[in-house]
């Protein structure tokens, strides 16, 4: 028995309508030739058309839903700003309520991931930092310093913009999950022998801050614990070239000397000095 034939002409199924029959496909299911309202056309299977969850759009559409003028949290819609790198998505630039500008993709604004240009997150960290100093002042009195100190290895570490990054976020150096809490970290400086005199190193130049691989030390200390730091061994005692200078009584500056003419660890550190006679000497 013949099925009998559904005309679809005229009729409308999501953004597309049907403008006329376009055949049968290989296996002799009606086609539709259909206009998108984005201006595009389709041709689409007929059973495709009518069911509930089929086709709605040509699948094509260049013109997303307009947002200008639209708010979402703190930020305003200007204007279109093309498509992101995949072509698939809608950016726009959007002015936020403190005056900066941003250009925000269409799923993270109906999506409410993206609310501001950043200053809202950065308010309520100063507010929730702001309670904890107040609610911890009596017991740590020590905060103000040791803050500042946290706050510049997390911006060291994460902050593209610090003059320091390519040193150390920029080489894969992090800080560890702990002590992205602020009271963790200060916790294990008061029971580490964190001092005002002394300044946070990392044991390994290469290695992250955690407990682990950081120490307090002073300044000196540190200064001789970088990257470029010249490090010799004697008898199996390794110490930074400095510090054998001042073990040794000699100058860095001939321990260097006799290192740049290539000689051994033994040699650098075991040569007696060869001092220059004055002419009143050598009579």
């Amino acid at each position: 028995m013949m099925r009998k034939f559904n005309d679809l002409m005229g009729q409308r199924f999501g953004k597309l309508v049907v403008i006329e029959r376009a055949g049968k496909d290989k296996h002799r299911n009606a086609t539709w030739l259909c206009q998108c309202d984005c201006g595009n056309t389709v041709v689409a299977k007929g059973y495709n058309l009518t069911k509930s969850n089929g086709t709605k759009s040509c699948g094509q559409c260049k013109s997303p839903r307009d947002l200008t003028g639209m708010r979402f949290g703190r930020l305003i819609v200007i204007r279109r700003a093309g498509l992101d790198k995949t072509g698939k998505n809608s950016m726009w630039l959007c002015k936020c309520d403190c005056g900066n500008e941003k250009i925000v993709s269409r799923v993270s604004l109906c999506g409410t991931r993206c609310i501001s240009c950043g200053c809202y997150s950065s308010e309520r960290s100063r507010e929730l930092i702001k309670s904890l100093h107040e609610r911890h002042r009596d017991k740590y009195p020590k905060i103000p310093r040791l803050f500042t100190i946290w706050r510049k290895i997390r911006s060291r570490c994460f902050d593209p913009n610090n003059d320091s990054y390519g040193d150390y976020g920029g080489r894969g150096i992090s800080i560890c999950k702990e002590w992205g809490n602020f009271y963790e970290f200060q916790e294990w400086a008061v029971n580490s022998g964190y001092s005002r005199e002394l300044t946070i190193d990392r044991i390994d130049v290469d290695g992250d801050y955690c407990p682990e691989n950081c120490r307090w030390v002073t300044a000196k200390q540190q200064a001789r614990n970088k990257r470029k730091t010249i490090y010799l061994t004697l008898h199996g005692e390794c110490k930074s070239m400095a510090e054998w200078a001042d073990a040794l009584g000699i100058s860095w500056r001939t321990l260097n000397g006799r290192r740049q003419r290539g000689w051994s660890d033994e040699r650098i550190l075991t040569e007696p000095i060869h001092k220059k006679l004055t002419p009143e000497a050598e009579q």
